[in-house]
């Protein structure tokens, strides 16, 4: 038996509106992410959670440590504040208030709760630490984020010891000239936020470029690509590396994480 969250009729199994209301129905898309709608809302939220958190320590973090991660869930005030914040969603879902992504608004719960959790309860657990004031991005709307301090905030390239660039007068000529050459190949008029040289030699003709729509980069050995913000689609941290779009990058084992991090925010932005 299926009913309407907004006003409780008794609904047909394949609507996808209600019937008298005209309210979306979230079947389908909560069934999507491993939710029944039928079930234990709060219990299937908290679950996922987990699941979302686990996924993320094994990627950013020591995989060895995911114990002590679980059990710091419990042994700290962040329990509480979770079971506040899955009630509301549960209740805003069950409501009828979520619209009709309410996937999205489940998934976003999960990422957010995952980050501040790591950041704001973990810095001791942590070989990637990410700084507090990447919060800030966590409830933030897109169309007023600062993308530039984003970047600058997600990469924290001062306590990375590697040559970077934001003031490219200041940049010895040489070096840019050579980003230009091998990898830097903006749009016309297309702003640049930051220049980061990755070769060896510090001739700035292997390194990675963020601008206000996209990445740019070059490995050693590998040609240069570009991926635009609004193409990101597939995101994965292989061994010592990650993949962007399938493509292999590689700044080293802190950057790439920050890179991941950065590029999955900006992702769970546009989606």
């Amino acid at each position: 038996m299926k009913y309407c969250p907004q006003c409780g009729v008794e609904l047909n199994i394949q609507g996808r509106f209600c019937w008298q209301c005209g309210a979306p129905l979230p079947a389908a898309d909560l069934t999507a992410i491993g939710i029944d709608p039928q079930g234990d809302l709060e219990q299937q939220i908290t679950a996922g959670f987990f699941k979302v958190l686990k996924k993320n320590i094994e990627e950013e973090q020591d995989p060895e440590k995911w114990q002590a991660f679980s059990e710091r869930v419990y042994d700290s005030g962040f329990r509480d504040f979770l079971q506040r914040r899955v009630g509301q969603v549960a209740a805003k879902i069950q409501s009828g208030q979520g619209g009709p992504s309410q996937s999205k608004l489940i998934t976003e719960l999960w990422e957010n709760l995952s980050d501040h959790f790591v950041i704001s309860f973990c810095p001791d657990l942590c070989q990637t630490v990410f700084p507090e004031k990447l919060l800030r991005y966590l409830e933030e709307d897109w169309k007023h984020v600062d993308l530039y301090r984003m970047a600058m905030d997600y990469l924290d390239l001062a306590a990375e010891p590697v040559p970077h660039y934001t003031d490219f007068l200041a940049m010895p000529v040489e070096k840019l000239k050579n980003a230009g050459k091998t990898f830097l190949k903006p749009d016309k008029g297309e702003r640049i936020f930051l220049i980061v040289d990755l070769s060896i030699l510090g001739s700035c003709q292997e390194g990675f470029a963020v601008t206000e729509k996209g990445l740019y980069w070059k490995a050693q050995l590998n040609r240069a690509h570009r991926v635009t913000f609004i193409g990101l689609n597939n995101l994965q941290k292989e061994r010592e590396w990650i993949t962007i779009n399938g493509h292999f990058f590689n700044a080293g084992p802190s950057l790439n994480i920050k890179m991941l991090k950065l590029l999955k925010r900006i992702k769970r932005f546009l989606d």
